[in-house]
């Protein structure tokens, strides 16, 4: 960033980037409201003093109708919501922040125009949580914080170990443990830790291909070596949605480039047809490997992933859902599932019934969902709790089987916000990846473009595995995004 810039817009700048590394972690709350009041603050200053005080125009109505119509439909939601008074509670919480949010992203973009956060200052932002739980899990591997450490430790605990630790009048000298498999550092959600991970992986790879392009070798195994220090974090905590969605964004990312210089390249086709294939057949062999290595080692220390299969077939043997989450495992299904797998040992069909409130119970939510729906396509109360509030007034009780949520957050759209809502958002991230396809198969690469379609595509995809239109991830969503699509927009009118 140029040291010619105006103090505000450096204020900007920096306070964006602050705001854009801490949006995963955890306990951050107060801070990251400051840092989104403080960014939404300078965006209405600027565009006051850009249009009335400059008469200059801000370019505002480059702003895409899918994300006008969302925003609307979030502010008038409420006015025909079934339960108005938390629909408006939510608008000025969750919803109304996300708003924000996507004002900051476009502010960072349309002000800072092309002195703004460069992609590789996007990308080591997103590391901050895996750096720190990366320094963590060193700590707690040398004995620093001390003996039979949980799988998360709180920041108090952290402090008082590190004091104890390093307290050389009278600690003992540290001794290293075994490596501690399972460990998320203060975090208590390892969605956190994943979320921000893949977001990283997705910029990385992103550097990794300019890099590559012209010949910035050192910047390519930067990048690669930042890819490599997101995936071994996610292992580390062992969340599974991390590690294979961060295998898909490789994948989605290689494939797009491959099919980009299959279209772009019309003189020697023959011979280029053979090199993309040759070359589509190693990436595809390096990328199986590299998924490989990293599944060898969650299976061997993780649990969750042996027989997942099963684990999920077994959320399709229960024949009532809803009757299961209200009241439990009846004994007909429990017959049902023990007799399936009556070829294998005892232990293993308690193992399968146990999933059931994980693994299997999400496919049960699922199944559960489609029912939900059906009854609710006009949204209740754009709550996240819209489920734990519609289960439990179908069961009458609380139900037996508790879940905050479907894990599956589409359907948690449509129950908060109905039908209308989940399509216009829907329409949002749809829109956006296009804008970011179209700019890859464009005349030149635009890694603003790339990165636009792969971080699209990503929070559309894992939508369909866990409930992630919720609460700060809005925001990462919201801020990401719109500061991708403005500077794409940007470089393919320069």
């Amino acid at each position: 960033m140029s040291n010619k810039l105006p103090i505000l817009f450096r204020v900007y700048y920096w306070i964006f980037l602050a705001y854009f590394s801490i949006l995963p972690l955890a306990n951050t709350t107060g801070l990251r409201n400051i840092f989104l009041f403080t960014l939404v603050c300078l965006f209405f200053y600027f565009i006051f003093s850009r249009t009335l005080l400059l008469g200059k125009d801000l370019e505002l109505h480059e702003i895409p109708a899918s994300l006008i119509f969302w925003c609307c439909f979030l502010v008038f939601f409420p006015l025909w919501a079934e339960q108005s008074d938390l629909a408006w509670k939510n608008l000025g919480g969750q919803w109304g922040q996300s708003i924000f949010a996507w004002c900051v992203g476009i502010g960072a973009a349309k002000i800072l125009g092309p002195r703004g956060p460069s992609l590789w200052g996007l990308a080591i932002a997103s590391t901050l949580p895996i750096f720190i739980h990366l320094s963590l899990t060193l700590l707690a591997w040398s004995g620093a914080l001390g003996v039979n450490i949980p799988d998360t430790i709180s920041i108090d605990e952290i402090w008082s170990c590190l004091i104890q630790a390093f307290d050389f009048s009278s600690r003992e000298d540290l001794v290293p443990h075994n490596f501690p498999w399972g460990f998320r550092g203060y975090d208590p959600m390892h969605g956190n830790l994943g979320y921000a991970a893949c977001q990283a992986i997705v910029l990385f790879v992103v550097c990794s291909v300019v890099a590559w392009q012209k010949g910035q070798q050192f910047r390519f195994w930067i990048a690669a070596i930042g890819i490599t220090l997101c995936f071994l974090s996610v292992l580390i905590a062992s969340s599974r949605g991390a590690v294979f969605f961060g295998v898909i964004m490789l994948t989605g990312a290689f494939f797009s480039i491959l099919l980009r210089n299959i279209r772009k390249r019309t003189k020697n086709r023959k011979s280029c047809s053979g090199r993309c294939v040759f070359k589509a057949f190693f990436g595809v062999l390096i990328l199986l490997a590299f998924f490989a290595t990293f599944a060898a080692k969650i299976v061997n220390n993780d649990v969750r992933w042996r027989g997942v299969v099963d684990k999920i077939s077994v959320g399709f043997d229960i024949e009532n859902p809803i009757d299961f989450l209200c009241n439990g495992l009846s004994v007909v299904d429990q017959e049902k599932i023990i007799y399936k797998y009556k070829d294998k040992l005892p232990s293993y069909s308690e193992e399968l019934i146990s999933s059931l409130n994980s693994d299997g119970g999400r496919v049960v939510l699922t199944r559960a969902g489609f029912s939900l729906i059906a009854e609710n396509l006009r949204g209740i109360d754009g709550s996240r709790s819209t489920y734990e509030r519609l289960i439990e007034k179908k069961c009458g009780h609380p139900p037996v089987m508790h879940f905050a949520h479907t894990h599956q957050a589409w359907m948690d759209i449509v129950l908060a916000l109905g039908l209308v809502g989940a399509i216009l958002l829907g329409w949002v991230f749809i829109s956006f990846m296009l804008k970011g396809w179209h700019g890859i198969m464009g005349h030149s690469f635009d890694a603003w473009a790339f990165a636009l379609f792969l971080m699209s595509l990503f929070w559309i995809l894992r939508g369909f595995m866990d409930s992630v239109y919720r609460e700060h991830y809005l925001q990462m969503q919201a801020a990401v995004i719109s500061y991708l699509y403005f500077k794409q927009s940007k470089s393919s009118n320069s």
